[in-house]
């Protein structure tokens, strides 16, 4: 079917377009401008951000004391060289697989203290137990032996 000469054909998808007599700019500040406008953060307070930064130095004094203390641990127990890297690597991978676990975890988690406040209060425990252990290896190592010769 032809149309008359001089008769506009419409399509249907001329239905939905709309012709913008002005700028973008004109677009931009006519009520989209939540949407495309500039995100500010949201200000904080002075001692929340001290709080964080206490955290960030907690986190990376505990890389520091692992750097420090690791290599010698590992020469005075009689760890082969060869197997150095892979204890450096343990971790990463640990990470790498444990993190999205936990947190999946904690997002169902139905605590009255909130979803991730136990789980950060348990593995900060631990962590404070597995420091401890670390560090005073020696006695602990030397008081399981002697506790098995005693007991031989």
């Amino acid at each position: 079917m032809l149309s008359e000469p001089g008769k506009h054909i419409t399509t249907s998808l001329q239905q939905y377009t709309i012709d913008h007599p002005g700028s973008a700019e004109d677009y931009m500040n006519s009520g989209e401008s939540a949407v495309f406008g500039v995100a500010e953060p949201p200000r904080r307070s002075r001692g929340r951000l001290i709080l964080h930064s206490l955290v960030m130095f907690g986190r990376e004094f505990c890389y520091a004391v692992e750097a420090a203390f690791v290599t010698p641990v590992l020469l005075s127990v009689g760890l082969p060289r060869s197997l150095y890297s892979l204890v450096w690597l343990i971790s990463p991978i640990l990470g790498f697989l444990l993190q999205p676990i936990i947190g999946s975890a904690s997002d169902y988690c139905r605590s009255p203290w909130g979803r991730r406040r136990p789980y950060i209060l348990v593995l900060g425990i631990m962590m404070l137990i597995g420091m401890s252990m670390f560090l005073n290896g020696d006695a602990f190592i030397s008081a399981t032996f002697a506790n098995q010769d005693f007991a031989s």
